[in-house]
């Protein structure tokens, strides 16, 4: 005849299988919140409309910070032959990513190396700063290419 187990030995027997229960539900946890933070679409389609009211900025110099998975100033207008720097703050990846098919075309970028899709591209950074000069008036609209929430404009005047 089998031995009967014990109350305590079926008491433990039922804490490591809660144990191994919460362990995989908090594994499944973290993989949904690095899917969901750190992964990006491949796809390079274009951001939804994008209208938020410009900052006028009367310099040569324009900065935007990228922090906390958004661009601080959203959107700026400058004049013609504006700089303007993006600086990465955050702690994770980001890119300053120019959308297809806004603002004039242009054959070069002052910084990083265009592709024939897009105007500018900053490539991914967590630290440092990215510039583009805007020399010609126009609507550009840009956005974070592994974080596609992420979107701003520039709007540059003559």
């Amino acid at each position: 005849m089998p031995k009967k187990k014990s109350a305590r030995a079926k008491s433990s027997s039922n804490q490591w299988v809660l144990i191994g229960a919460g362990a995989v539900l908090v594994v499944i946890a973290a993989a949904a919140a690095y899917v969901f933070l750190f992964s990006g679409d491949d796809s390079n389609k274009r951001p939804s409309a994008f209208a938020p009211t410009p900052v006028v900025i009367d310099s040569s110099e324009a900065s935007v910070d990228v922090v906390d998975n958004k661009f601080k100033a959203p959107a700026i207008q400058v004049k013609a032959g504006t700089t303007v720097t993006w600086q990465f703050k955050g702690k994770v990846s980001h890119t300053v990513t120019s959308v297809p098919g806004t603002g004039p075309i242009q054959p070069t970028a002052a910084s990083g190396t265009p592709t024939k899709e897009f105007k500018f591209d900053s490539g991914g950074r967590v630290t440092g700063e990215y510039t583009y000069t805007f020399e010609t008036p126009g609507t550009y609209e840009y956005f974070c290419n592994i974080h596609h929430i992420m979107q701003g404009k520039v709007v540059v005047t003559a």
